[in-house]
């Protein structure tokens, strides 16, 4: 096999052209990578991608929504002075959440590979992914409770469905509540299903 390297000193592009001949014929591929003094960057075909747009999006909402704001969001607005309170939680979310969303974008698309190697990649040293893997850290503690409220999520779900096609159901949701963290069959299980289904949707990218 042969390697070409021809280099697009305008551009700062690398066109990587491998020739490849097997049994008569010809076959070649492209790649192209960003490259700075010696930088051996990952071509595009290497680096971690998203499967599509929609996935991204729905991964940022819910990165920056979260499960407080939906259950919890309301009541402290209206503990806490209601339009005063949500016009500071508006502009320290301009001026403070938006800015942390756009760098992690920025490192996602410098590095181009997972979280935990990141900083590794990015600082040109590996001592450096430790701070990945704290963040990795913080988000399995995440998990320990968000499955758990969205196990009791699908449960009200399936429940509410099941009203829908007049399967029967109760209204006394408080009942309901404590029957559910009261029998580990159905508070396990849940979760388990919350989890299958986040594991299902992240591999379809």
């Amino acid at each position: 096999m042969k390697m070409i390297f021809l280099t697009d000193l305008r551009k700062h592009d690398r066109i990587v052209k491998s020739i490849n001949q097997t049994e008569g014929y010809l076959t070649t591929q492209v790649a192209f990578s960003y490259f700075e003094k010696g930088d051996q960057s990952l071509t595009m075909s290497e680096k971690s991608q998203w499967g599509s747009k929609l996935g991204f999006i729905l991964a940022s909402a819910g990165s920056v929504i979260g499960l407080g704001s939906v259950w919890k969001f309301p009541y402290m607005t209206a503990a806490n002075g209601g339009g005063g309170f949500l016009l500071i939680f508006l502009i320290s979310t301009i001026l403070i959440g938006f800015p942390l969303l756009l760098a992690e974008f920025a490192l996602g698309r410098s590095a181009g590979v997972s979280a935990i190697k990141t900083f590794g990649k990015l600082g040109k040293n590996n001592k450096y992914n430790f701070i990945g893997w704290i963040g990795a850290f913080a988000l399995f503690i995440l998990l320990s409770f968000y499955s758990v409220i969205g196990g009791w999520i699908l449960v009200y779900l399936g429940i509410e469905f099941g009203k829908l096609f007049q399967l029967g159901g109760t209204g006394d949701y408080a009942q309901l509540f404590t029957s559910i963290i009261s029998n580990p069959a159905i508070a396990l299980g849940a979760q388990a299903a919350f989890i299958l289904l986040n594991i299902f949707i992240v591999s379809r990218g």
